[in-house]
């Protein structure tokens, strides 16, 4: 668990998402040995999914355990079924 206290494209908000954040919270999982770290954080569905694609590869680096993040899941689904156009609906202003 780690602090998120904005959402906005500000480079203090989007700090928060910085790997070294992440991966340090990671690494008290990792002490835990657990078998998968899961980021259930919808960053990169405004971020873009290469910054997922990077933290789950840093995930697995650091900790030595698999890693997936819950965007990266929902584009698998997507693709696997064939869904090509989604409709969103969220609670964040127009300055995200």
């Amino acid at each position: 668990r780690f602090k998120v206290t904005e959402i906005a494209l500000s480079a203090q908000a989007l700090g928060q998402f910085a790997d070294a954040e992440i991966l340090g919270a990671a690494s008290l999982l990792a002490d835990a040995k657990v078998d998968v770290i899961s980021w259930i954080g919808t960053s990169a569905s405004w971020l873009g999914f290469e910054r997922d694609e990077q933290l789950v590869k840093r995930l697995r680096e650091s900790t030595g355990i698999k890693a997936c993040t819950c965007v990266l899941a929902f584009q698998e689904l997507l693709r696997r079924s064939g869904i090509r156009r989604v409709g969103l609906v969220t609670p964040y202003t127009g300055d995200v």
